[in-house]
C-alpha cells in the first residue's frame, strides 16, 4: 500500500540573506580556530580514555 507524504515548513527562508552570509563570514575565522584547538584534543584524548576505561565515581556502602 502507499502513502502520498507531504512536508511542510513553518516558514521560508532566503538562501542567501546577505545579512547570513556577512555573519557566517564573520564567525569562519572563530570556527577554524576551535576546530584547530579542540581536534589535537580530541585526537590525545581518545585513547587515553579507552585505555583506562569509562570515567566514573566510585560508590561507597
Amino acid at each position: 500500500m502507499k502513502d502520498n507524504l507531504m512536508f511542510y515548513t513553518a516558514k521560508e527562508e532566503e538562501k542567501n540573506h546577505p545579512s547570513r552570509i556577512l555573519r557566517n563570514f564573520a564567525l569562519t575565522p572563530f570556527t577554524l580556530v576551535g576546530d584547530a584547538v579542540l581536534l589535537p584534543l580530541v585526537i590525545i584524548a581518545t585513547p587515553v580514555i579507552l585505555l583506562n576505561g569509562p570515567i566514573g565515581v566510585p560508590i561507597s556502602n
